[in-house]
């Protein structure tokens, strides 16, 4: 059914997760990033040190929960409702932190282009939650593999 596409998409989510991560690490990232975090007030750089670390602390959470959500899922766990809802904020809010990060950077460095990428990837981010939050909460495919089947296994 339907709920493929969740399963995928929290797979999807920690591999590109992972990869945003070890982007992150790159010499040239990282010789970027030591300059942000040990800029003064005075600098335009200082304003990046809250987006930015947001922005890791938030993609080290989309992994976490899109993996607890794959177990959820496997081990039919009633809690999936709850813990999908939580990852599919995590998602939305973490995407909505990388364009403030974006915006910031673009109004420190007028010289750059905004990532278009990350726009898309906000709004992107935004239609899942609208979409995949009321799917766990309201889909008979969801009651009845995680609901119905735990009540019949505690009875």
């Amino acid at each position: 059914g339907w709920l493929i596409f969740p399963i995928i998409g929290f797979v999807l989510i920690i591999i590109r997760a992972l990869i945003n991560l070890a982007e992150s690490v790159s010499e040239d990232n990282l010789r970027g990033l030591g300059e942000i975090f040990s800029a003064t007030a005075e600098s335009h750089l200082a304003s990046l040190k809250i987006p930015m670390g947001l922005s890791f602390i938030l993609g080290i959470l989309l992994i976490l929960s899109a993996g607890y959500c794959l177990n959820l899922i496997y081990s039919k766990k009633q809690s999936i409702i709850k813990f999908a809802t939580a990852h599919y904020l995590i998602l939305a809010c973490a995407a909505l932190i990388d364009l403030w990060g974006e915006i910031t950077i673009n109004t420190a460095l007028p010289d750059t282009p905004l990532d278009r990428e990350i726009m898309k990837g906000a709004m992107q981010a935004i239609v899942y939650a609208i979409v995949w939050i009321p799917y766990f909460h309201y889909s008979k495919r969801v009651k009845n593999t995680f609901i119905k089947s735990n009540v019949i296994a505690e009875s």
